[in-house]
């Protein structure tokens, strides 16, 4: 019993650093592709480009609010 729930609390650490890894490459995609879009002043205002847009499309909304 002892080694089960030793593998399960593995199994968990696992998927949390897996989780707050993708996070952290969802705010550095972010950072990349979508920076310029969002700089003051805002003017001229640019609209996003394709890949910003996908990224956000791709992101862990929850995650990046969380951390």
């Amino acid at each position: 019993m002892a080694k089960l729930m030793c593998l399960c609390f593995i199994i968990l650490a696992i998927a949390v650093a897996v989780s707050a890894d993708e996070c952290e490459g969802d705010r550095q995609a972010m950072i990349k592709e979508c920076a310029k879009y969002q700089q003051w002043p805002a003017n001229p205002k640019l609209d996003p480009s394709d890949a910003c847009c996908a990224v956000w499309q791709k992101a862990n909304i929850p995650c990046l609010c969380a951390g």
